[in-house]
C-alpha cells in the first residue's frame, strides 16, 4: 500500500520543524514512517542497482508485508537561519548553487522513473524541502541565464530533455551529465511545511512528485 507522504510530512512537522542537515531530515522522516507503519521494513541508503552511477543508493526504501515498495529520494536545501527550538540551536547556511541543486532534484525524478521499468511493485517519491523561496516563488528572477536554466517553481511543469546551457565548464557541472530526460510530465505544487521563529529565512515549504508503478 502506498505511503501518504503529505500526511507523514504534516505529522513530522509537529515534531521537527527544522533539521540540521539532509541526513538529519532523512533519518527523521524514516523514523516517522517507522512509528506510523511498524509492520514495514525500512532501510536507509538502500542499494538499487542499475539506476544510475555505480554504487547509487536510494535515500529511504520502505517495503510492506505484501512486497510493495516505496522508494523515497529526499533533498533538504537551506538558506540562512539561526533559531533556538526547545533548547536546541540551529544554524543553517545558504547552500547556494541553485543550478546544481535543481539538476539534482530533477535527476532524482529521472532515477525513480527508471525504477518503474523494473519488476518491483513500486511507488517512487521525490521530495524537496527548503527554506529558500527562490525554488518555489514564481515571481523570483528569471533562471534563463543560469547554468541550468530549468526550474520547478509553483505551478510549473517539467518534462522532456533538460540540458545545461551550452559551454558550461565541467567544473560547474561536477559529476553531472550534460542533460537529463524525463519521460513523464510533472506539475509542481508546493506545500507549507513549517514556519520557524528565528533570524533569517524561517518559512519552509516542500514539493513532492509521486511516480506510480505497478501496485
Amino acid at each position: 500500500m502506498p505511503l501518504d507522504l503529505h500526511q507523514l510530512m504534516k505529522d513530522l512537522s509537529a515534531r521537527r520543524s527544522v533539521f540540521h542537515s539532509e541526513a538529519d531530515f532523512q533519518h527523521a522522516l524514516a523514523w516517522q514512517i517507522q512509528m506510523q507503519h511498524q509492520d514495514r521494513k525500512i532501510r536507509l541508503e538502500y542499494p538499487a542497482f542499475g539506476i544510475g552511477r555505480q554504487n547509487d543508493a536510494l535515500d529511504i526504501w520502505v517495503e510492506d508485508t505484501a512486497g510493495c515498495v516505496s522508494a523515497i529520494e529526499v533533498k533538504y536545501i537551506t538558506h540562512d537561519l539561526n533559531a533556538l527550538i526547545n533548547g536546541e540551536s540551529f544554524a543553517l547556511v545558504n547552500q547556494g548553487a541553485t543550478s546544481q541543486k535543481r539538476f539534482d532534484y530533477l535527476e532524482d525524478i529521472r532515477r525513480l522513473e527508471s525504477l518503474l521499468t523494473g519488476p518491483a511493485r513500486l511507488v517512487g517519491y521525490a521530495l524537496f524541502l527548503t527554506n529558500n523561496n527562490v525554488y518555489w516563488n514564481s515571481a523570483a528572477r528569471s533562471a534563463k541565464t543560469d547554468a541550468f536554466p530549468h526550474t520547478f517553481r509553483e505551478g510549473e511543469t517539467v518534462s522532456g530533455q533538460l540540458a545545461w546551457k551550452p559551454g558550461i565548464p565541467n567544473g560547474t557541472r561536477g559529476p553531472r551529465a550534460e542533460s537529463l530526460t524525463l519521460t513523464g510530465r510533472y506539475t509542481m505544487n508546493w506545500r507549507q511545511y513549517a514556519t520557524v521563529q528565528g533570524t533569517g529565512y524561517g518559512e519552509f515549504r516542500y514539493v513532492l512528485v509521486t511516480l506510480q508503478g505497478s501496485i
